[in-house]
């Protein structure tokens, strides 16, 4: 491997969401790296990808990116070049682009498309699963955030496993306002509990209205919430004095959420099979930042959590009273130990040294 080669790693949207792809490419750190994705400020020829574009110019240049740009970009790419797709769409020309120029490929299935696009109709699903399986097969390499994704293919896809780990880069800079800091610093002093969830405010799958109802029913608690999402209405007209939004909020903002909350919410709808197999990044917060979580038993994960008390379980049928009732009988205790045996500090390392076996012995 020279270090004038190159991995050009694709994303289906603005790769700045997803934090996924700056660990992937920490996995080459000899290569100089090229991010190709559709983003607000992608430019095809003349035309910039934009929301005040119309429907069908946005779907006419999404349909470039992936049919003309993607393809482009694995043709003129040395040989030795590297290409990562992390979605099935951007893996639908390139895998076969990058196989018919005998170019070396990778397919990151971060998310299995037949179980995240495709929820209505269960053959449709399971067409794409085997889809996305053939492309698996194709490829490589295939890597997937936990070994629960890569069991769903009707057969082994030997899957190298990377998990959602965070890198957490300690030069990035709080966004947040002093008087807004200084709030939620005071909220440990006048609350006897504190449950904090940032992230995505998604009204359907993460639980935020049975956090609201326990916010309201015990005043003596308090619920911390950051980020943004279809549920910012309900929250911005919320009148409980005991509930606090920040809204939009920064990396570096983490560590002044965690130092100020007993619980992370990470609970997950027990209504989309997805979370059956969901890899939360929030679930590798929680070990990073000492702080027991609130998530339902439907995750893979509840019950290692289970397993080293770093948290509070959910049933699907569990009420406020019962939250409240599994918190006061939760008694904490030291996990963060547990946990480092099963993710070392030279974790992605050895990833890195991984991938780079199974890439040379082909």
């Amino acid at each position: 491997m020279h270090c004038d080669d190159c991995v050009y790693i694709y994303r289906a949207f603005s790769a700045s969401k997803d934090a996924r792809v700056d660990r992937n490419a920490s996995l080459f750190s000899d290569r100089k790296i090229h991010i190709i994705d559709f983003a607000e400020t992608t430019r095809l020829g003349f035309v910039r990808n934009s929301r005040e574009n119309g429907l069908l110019t946005r779907v006419f240049l999404y349909a470039c990116f992936l049919a003309i740009v993607i393809p482009f970009h694995v043709i003129k790419s040395k040989r030795d070049d590297v290409h990562l797709f992390m979605d099935l769409e951007c893996a639908f020309f390139g895998v076969i682009f990058a196989r018919l120029f005998f170019k070396t490929c990778i397919f990151d299935i971060v998310d299995p498309y037949g179980y995240t696009k495709i929820k209505r109709s269960k053959m449709l699903s399971q067409l794409f699963v085997f889809i996305e399986y053939c492309y698996s097969k194709m490829a490589r390499v295939t890597l997937v955030p936990d070994q629960k994704r890569a069991d769903i293919y009707p057969g082994d896809i030997h899957a190298i496993i990377i998990e959602n780990i965070p890198i957490l880069n300690d030069s990035v800079k709080p966004t947040l306002a002093a008087h807004v800091v200084d709030k939620i610093k005071a909220m440990r002093q006048e609350y006897s509990t504190v449950i904090g969830y940032f992230g995505s405010l998604d009204r359907q799958t993460r639980g935020l209205g049975l956090l609201l109802d326990f916010a309201q029913a015990n005043p003596d608690a308090a619920v911390l919430i950051g980020g943004m999402g279809n549920f910012e209405v309900e929250l911005g007209s919320c009148d409980l004095n005991n509930v606090f939004f920040i809204g939009k909020f920064g990396q570096g903002d983490l560590q002044t959420f965690f130092d100020a909350i007993d619980y992370s919410w990470m609970y997950y709808s027990f209504n989309d099979r997805l979370h059956e197999i969901a890899c939360p990044n929030k679930y590798y917060e929680h070990i990073n930042f000492d702080c027991p979580v609130i998530t339902s038993s439907i995750i893979p994960q509840s019950n290692i959590i289970v397993e080293y008390n770093s948290g509070v379980i959910l049933e699907e049928t569990d009420t406020v009273a019962i939250l409240r009732n599994k918190l006061d009988q939760f008694v904490r205790t030291s996990f963060v130990d547990k946990y480092a045996e099963n993710y070392p500090d030279d974790y992605y390392s050895s990833k890195a040294k991984e991938l780079n076996d199974r890439l040379v012995s082909g």
